[in-house]
């Protein structure tokens, strides 16, 4: 997640169905990639073996469910956010528990289509519904904003803290300089 508002998107989490959407996933990797944001999960290296409806994808044979569940949420927590290849709006069991779980930290997520499940459609907002390259135009515009608007802050991040009333006497440049790296 981002660590600042002020931060730039810079890393995507991907979710979806392995089954039904994994090479759906790796060209929307791809096109993330050759945009120039990095992908934190999935890997790209294709699917090895299913394990009863559970996919193990190539390199982590050696790893349980659990703990190959674990370091997908944890990758997707790490994100600056998370795209969910939805394809005709289906999410399975294990997206929908992903999907929970970034709503507990508070991740922010967006879909390709709308969902299917109207308990989850219920949870985004509108304008996180758009195809890859829509998402893309997003991200980039949000990133040139975020640079064009804290350009004038960052050599000195004082002056982000004083229209808000955080600079006080009692309060030092370097403390501001400290939230706002």
């Amino acid at each position: 997640m981002r660590k600042y508002l002020c931060d730039e998107y810079k890393t995507v989490a991907l979710l979806g169905s392995f089954g039904k959407h994994y090479d759906l996933m790796t060209e929307v990797a791809r096109k993330l990639i050759s945009n120039g944001f990095d992908v934190l999960a999935p890997n790209l290296n294709g699917i090895k073996n299913d394990n009863s409806g559970f996919l193990i994808l190539n390199g982590d044979e050696n790893k349980s469910e659990e703990l190959l569940e674990d370091d997908y949420l944890d990758n997707c927590l790490k994100a600056d956010c998370v795209y969910v290849c939805n394809k005709d709006g289906y999410i399975g069991r294990t997206v929908a528990f992903e999907l929970g779980t970034l709503q507990c930290y508070g991740q922010e997520v967006f879909f390709m289509e709308e969902p299917m499940d109207v308990l989850i459609r219920k949870l985004i907002p509108p304008y996180h519904t758009s195809d890859i390259d829509a998402f893309i135009s997003q991200l980039e515009v949000r990133n040139a904003f975020i640079r064009a608007f804290f350009d004038d802050f960052l050599d000195d991040p004082t002056n982000l803290c004083k229209p808000f009333g955080l600079i006080k006497k009692r309060i030092s440049r370097s403390c501001c300089k400290r939230y706002f790296k």
